[in-house]
C-alpha cells in the first residue's frame, strides 16, 4: 500500500488505486462497486494513511462473494486451513497433503487447476476466508497446521504462536529464534509480522521491548516508516536504548 502514499498527491493515489481495484475485481462488476466504496475514501487516500488495504479489500470481497458459495461445513473448514497456510510469512508456506483434499475444494468452486498448480478461483479468496472466520476457528486451523508441518522451522513456530491464547515466553522465544534462523531468506515485511506476533506473546518486558525494536527495524527496511514509528511508541520508557538503535537507522 505504500506506493499510494509516497511522492504523489491525493488525486494521483486515487487513480493508482482505481487501477488496482479493476485488477483485483477480476471482471466482476459487483466487486468493483464494493471495493470502490470500501477503498476510495478520505481515510485511505489521505497523505500518510496507514489503512491496511489488504485487510480492507479482503473484508469487502468476503462480505460480497464468499457467503454466497453455499459451502459444506467440511469445505469451509478445509478452505480455512488452506487460507491460513497461505498467510504464513514463511516462504515455503503450504498445506500438508494429508490435511486437505484439493478435489473437494475444486468441486466446491473455490480452487482450480492451472498448469499443474492448484490456485484460488479469485485472487482475493484467501483474504476473504480469513476475514470471515471466527477467532476460535482460526486458532483451531493454526493448531492443526502446527501439528502437521513438522517440529522445526518458521511455519511450525508461526502456527503454534497463532494458536496461543495467552502470553507464553517459550512460544514467543521459539518464534523469535525461527525468525533469526530464517535470516535474509525472510523479507523485511514478513520478518516484522513474525516479530510483532512474538511481541504479543512476550511475558518478559525486556524481551518484549527488544522484539518491538527489531520489528520497527524490519518495518523501516520494508519502507513502512509509519509502522516503524507505531512499534517504537509501544516500547516502554525504561527501554530507551532499544528505541535509539531504530531511530539511528531512520536518519
Amino acid at each position: 500500500a505504500s506506493r499510494y502514499h509516497d511522492g504523489a498527491d491525493d488525486e494521483q493515489r486515487g487513480l493508482e488505486l482505481v487501477d488496482d481495484i479493476v485488477r483485483w475485481a477480476a471482471g466482476n462488476p459487483g466487486v468493483v462497486v464494493r471495493l470502490a466504496r470500501a477503498l476510495l475514501t478520505p481515510e485511505v487516500l489521505r497523505t500518510g494513511s496507514t489503512v491496511d488495504l489488504r485487510r480492507r479489500v479482503g473484508s469487502a470481497v468476503a462480505t460480497l462473494w464468499l457467503p454466497r458459495q453455499d459451502l459444506s461445513p467440511d469445505a469451509e473448514a478445509l478452505g480455512l486451513i488452506w487460507a491460513v497456510a497461505l498467510d504464513c510469512p514463511s516462504g515455503d508456506a503450504g498445506v500438508p497433503e494429508r490435511l486437505i483434499d484439493d478435489a473437494e475444494l475444486i468441486t466446491a468452486g473455490l480452487l482450480a487447476r492451472d498448469s499443474g498448480r492448484v490456485v484460488p478461483v479469485h485472487p482475493l479468496l484467501p483474504a476473504a476466508a480469513l476475514e470471515l472466520a471466527s477467532s476460535s476457528s482460526l486458532r483451531r486451523a493454526h493448531a492443526l497446521l502446527a501439528d502437521s508441518v513438522g517440529p522445526d522451522g518458521l511455519a511450525a513456530a508461526w502456527h503454534r504462536a497463532q494458536a496461543s491464547t495467552a502470553a507464553d515466553e517459550a512460544v514467543a522465544d521459539r518464534l523469535d529464534r525461527a525468525v533469526v534462523a530464517a535470516d535474509t531468506s525472510l523479507a523485511p515485511a514478513s520478518r516484522a509480522r513474525a516479530l510483532e506476533l512474538a511481541v504479543t506473546l512476550s511475558a518478559d518486558p525486556v524481551r518484549r521491548a527488544e522484539r518491538l525494536s527489531r520489528a520497527a527495524e524490519a518495518r523501516l527496511l520494508a519502507g513502512d516508516s509509519a509502522g516503524a514509528e507505531e512499534m517504537l511508541q509501544r516500547v516502554d520508557g525504561a527501554q530507551e536504548a532499544t528505541r535509539a538503535r531504530v531511530l539511528l537507522l531512520d536518519e
